[in-house]
């Protein structure tokens, strides 16, 4: 995976971790809030809260969702800088005074006339603008460590997750199919009454100690051997329904949901109690859907305590919802006693859906997220340098030049002389070899640097004479001109 990749996954998931700790923290103030409310009323709200917050991380990185709140940034802006102004010389008119005679000296030694424009503008080599603060810190370089430990993590969590599974399929492979008899016409009857009409394959298993439902693609109920014998016709129906009722609700599918998603997302702990608080719940709508379909709420408790006994004595498989396996079986039981509570006081779903659909979308389009990087920042490019015009010349005399800047030419002129004796050097030598192709090169090369030097010089010898009739025309300009001399060599 490309580091930009690697940077876009960090990002998705430092967002879900974000959105879902807002999510699941939520739903358990709201559980804690409204603690008389119906179980429909939490179920609804723990399971926008388990896949809240993909959604929402989803919206914001694939349909490039901005919410209100900004962004978190792995990397830290960059800066484009814009063109920066020319710097370091000045437009010079060439004076209408006669040549010299020495064409070499005309050349290191020209003659510049006064411009006639009221500002001097910067027209050379540029500089970028400088930022003098610390860059922030680049949180891109940890994230191939964080992904590689993410996926070391998980893959172990997922492989834990497939082994559980596939010792769920083994069970059931083994398990005895019920197709005919009490059991199986008991279930028929339930399914009829309910309206379900998709196939539920029914089972017996010795290996089990509690009813379960399962089967992603096919509905499957399992029951342990021991209840077709130890059971009532009445208590055998109402084991019947409550697992019809998990597989009308698809319990099974959700609880594969939750524990694949705490195995992926090891890191939010807060999906472990989703999942716990989801089960708890669908226990209790399956007991009402139950007692809803066979009016018999105390047969439906006496059995929950006598197939909790059976618990004791092995605990239920992973991956399916096991009738009795929860710790709030008391407050089931009497649930079940209280005939008057079930059913009451329950919003329909077409009611609490929209709900969690709202939240959703407030959380997408205002709370914060995490992107691979920030937009990058344009840095303003620095203001040209602008000189003042030179007043009319005045009969007053020249001032002194500048000792630094008459080092610098002094040095110029040394290295163009010693250039022109290397020419002259290897020019002689080529004529003597008949032009050999390994001094042809070094002989361009002299050439182009003897040009260069040549055209820096001429830039430099300009600036100073325009300086020197500047510092004649105001008396503070030396004072602001004097720190720039030596960092005239720059334009080499």
């Amino acid at each position: 995976m490309s580091g930009g990749g690697v940077d876009a996954v960090i990002a998705w998931t430092l967002t879900y971790l974000v959105h879902s700790s807002l999510f699941l923290a939520g739903a358990w103030i709201l559980e804690r809030a409204l603690a008389r409310a119906h179980p429909r009323t939490h179920d609804v709200i723990w399971k926008t809260a388990l896949v809240g917050g993909l959604v929402t991380a989803g919206l914001q990185h694939l349909a490039a969702l901005e919410p209100q709140g900004g962004h978190w940034s792995l990397r830290p802006a960059a800066a484009i800088e814009a063109p920066a102004e020319p710097l370091a010389h000045f437009a010079v008119v060439p004076a209408a005074a006669a040549a010299p005679a020495d064409a070499a000296h005309a050349r290191r030694h020209p003659t510049p006339a006064v411009p006639t424009p009221a500002l001097l503008t910067v027209t050379a080599e540029t500089v970028a603008p400088e930022r003098p603060e610390p860059a922030p810190f680049d949180w891109s370089r940890l994230t191939p460590l964080a992904l590689g430990g993410w996926a070391v993590v998980a893959a172990f969590g997922l492989a834990r997750w497939f082994r559980r599974s596939r010792s769920l399929h083994r069970l059931l492979a083994r398990a005895r199919s019920l197709e005919a008899g009490p059991a199986a016409a008991l279930l028929d009857d339930l399914r009829h009454r309910s309206g379900h009409k998709v196939p539920v394959r029914l089972l017996a298993s010795k290996e089990l100690s509690s009813p379960i439902s399962t089967g992603l693609r096919r509905a499957t109920i399992a029951v342990p051997e021991r209840a077709l014998w130890e059971l009532s016709r009445d208590d055998l129906e109402g084991v019947l329904a409550h697992e019809l009722a998990h597989v009308v609700r698809r319990d099974s599918l959700w609880l594969a949901v939750s524990s694949l998603l705490e195995s992926l997302f090891f890191f939010q702990p807060l999906n472990r109690i989703a999942r716990r608080r989801m089960h708890v719940q669908a226990e209790f709508l399956c007991d009402d859907w139950a007692v809803g379909l066979t009016r018999r709420g105390l047969s439906l408790a006496r059995c929950l305590t006598q197939v909790a006994g059976w618990v004791l004595e092995g605990p239920p498989p992973v991956h399916a919802p096991a009738m009795a396996a929860t710790a709030q079986l008391s407050s089931r039981v009497e649930r079940l006693l209280d005939d008057g509570h079930l059913g009451s006081g329950a919003l329909p779903s077409w009611a609490l859906q929209p709900l969690g659909l709202g939240a959703t979308l407030v959380i997408a389009i205002s709370v914060p997220g995490v992107r691979a990087s920030a937009p990058a920042v344009e840095l303003a490019p620095p203001a040209p340098l602008a000189l003042p015009a030179a007043d009319a010349p005045t009969a007053a005399p020249a001032p002194a030049a500048d000792p630094a800047a008459g080092s610098l030419l002094a040095a110029l002129d040394a290295e163009l002389d010693g250039l022109d004796d290397e020419l002259v050097s290897l020019r002689a030598l080529v004529a003597e070899l008949g032009d050999p192709a390994d001094l042809v090169p070094q002989l361009l090369l002299i050439e182009e640097r003897r040009e260069t030097l040549d055209r820096k010089r001429a830039v430099l010898a300009a600036l100073l004479a325009r300086l020197d009739e500047a510092r004649a025309a105001d008396r503070s300009l030396p004072a602001r001109f004097a720190p720039a001399v030596p960092r005239s060599p720059g334009l080499r």
